[in-house]
């Protein structure tokens, strides 16, 4: 799985024969943000619309199973490079899943929680 980069985990990185990791990926707050390295493009779906697009491609490819078999070795590789992408993209939908939508007040809580704080201690002033 393309699951590292620069020190980010759960990264899912997919694209184009020619730029294969030009789309990445990521689980941000309970939602899936991805950003397109070819036009500078971001953007942000929520959990079930990504699921609804996987299973978009995962019902075309189930569906092209008998051309595979019948095409020669450039379609299989592409019918690989899906399913692989299927499968990362799915990983990553339930790690967004385990950090609660934004909506959810508890989510938004366990956020604030989990956040850095940063305490002021004055320093000792010593008399002798």
């Amino acid at each position: 799985m393309s699951l590292y980069l620069l020190g980010q985990h759960n990264v899912v990185f997919f694209g184009p024969h020619d730029q294969p990791r030009c789309v990445r990926y990521w689980a941000e707050r309970g939602l899936i943000r991805y950003e397109d390295a070819r036009d500078n493009g971001y953007g942000v779906a929520s959990v079930r619309d990504f699921l609804e697009r996987i299973r978009g491609i995962n019902d075309m490819l189930g569906n092209s199973r008998h051309q595979v078999t019948r095409s020669g070795e450039f379609v299989r590789s592409e019918f690989d490079r899906l399913m692989r992408f299927v499968e990362e993209a799915s990983v990553l939908c339930r790690i967004a899943q385990e950090q609660g939508m934004p909506s959810d007040a508890t989510a938004r809580w366990d956020l604030l929680r989990r956040r850095k704080k940063s305490i002021r201690v004055p320093r000792a002033i010593s008399s002798f």
